[in-house]
């Protein structure tokens, strides 16, 4: 399999069952950066990002339940139960400024609103917006939604649409979709995504549904998501593709009413998955904010050492998780 220009190490915490954090490593006592992928996503998309920053952070990247190495196990993926698991693994790593792309970012901010003690920061990277009833759907969106509104057929239509294009093509065409173009996104990282897709199996496909699910009710109840973005304590930034066709970027205006405190930045050129289309400029807008926590009265939370909580169980599955 190709590996990033720094491989990252991985470890494997036992909550529930194994969850793999890829630990991409950084200089002693530097802050620490812990990043949640989107949906359908995994570790593997936060290798370029975390190649830019590790000079001066340390970088972490969590697999959640049924993505990337960590199995399942029977574990529920939808979002409140992700974001106490992520409660979890914080707890394991120590405070860290955490880094969420999409479904990722409502987990990171879910995190931060009902336990902020351990995070130091927030940057949330298309995150997903509050749904208002009259707003019409992008194409790409009301796709998504079709696919969740029946689960059964849901799974039945990604599996078909795997097995007719295969591994690359499939990946070819998510990234298309997630981002500008499946072009923006270097050689390397697409082909780590297609290594990931080709060891994926059926559960794969039931995870993706279900997490969409959760996603979708969690902006349709518009209310309440509202109500618990404006409580979160923590601040944060938000980075926002301005060709995002899964999140319009026309919410940020709500989003900045909501968190007038937080900054926001939209990309011109780039699609709903920043990191993996300008990794490098990205990095430079995290680093920057990192640099503005530092000065503010909280200091940012470092840790030395990834020190995992292990079973028997988990050492017994470890080889066989490992690909």
């Amino acid at each position: 399999m190709p590996q990033p220009s720094r491989p990252a190490q991985s470890a494997f915490l036992d909550i529930g069952g194994p969850v793999h954090v890829a630990d991409h490593g950084g200089p002693p006592g530097a802050p620490v950066l812990l990043c949640v992928h989107g949906l359908g996503a995994s570790a593997v998309s936060w290798g370029r990002f975390a190649d830019a920053l590790t000079s001066d952070h340390r970088v972490l990247a969590v697999d959640l339940p049924g993505h990337g190495l960590s199995p399942r196990a029977g574990r529920s993926v939808a979002v409140r139960d992700n974001a106490r698991l992520l409660h979890e693994v914080l707890a394991a790593v120590g405070p860290a400024v955490l880094v969420g792309h999409s479904m990722g970012g409502a987990l990171a901010m879910l995190q931060a609103s009902s336990r902020p003690a351990h995070v130091r920061g927030l940057v949330l990277l298309a995150l997903p917006m509050p749904r208002v009833p009259w707003e019409p759907m992008t194409p790409a969106l009301a796709l998504r939604v079709a696919l969740c509104a029946w689960p059964w057929l849901g799974r039945t239509a990604l599996a078909t649409r795997f097995r007719r294009l295969g591994p690359e093509e499939f990946v070819r065409r998510a990234l298309a979709l997630t981002c500008s173009s499946a072009e923006a996104v270097d050689e390397e990282t697409r082909q780590l995504l297609v290594q990931r897709a080709e060891v994926g199996d059926a559960d794969d496909h039931a995870t993706f549904v279900e997490a969409a699910s959760s996603v979708g009710l969690l902006v349709a109840r518009a209310a309440v998501y509202r109500r618990t973005i404006a409580a979160v304590p923590t601040p944060g930034m938000v980075v926002h593709g301005g060709l995002d066709r899964l999140v319009p970027a026309a919410g940020l205006d709500e989003l900045a009413a909501l968190q007038p405190g937080w900054t926001t930045a939209v990309m011109p050129g780039v699609g709903h998955s920043p990191h993996l289309e300008a990794p490098d400029e990205v990095a430079g807008q995290v680093r920057a904010f990192t640099r503005t926590l530092a000065t503010a009265r909280r200091p940012i939370g470092t840790s030395a050492h990834l020190t995992p909580r292990r079973s028997a169980v988990l050492e017994v599955r470890e080889e066989a998780i490992v690909r």
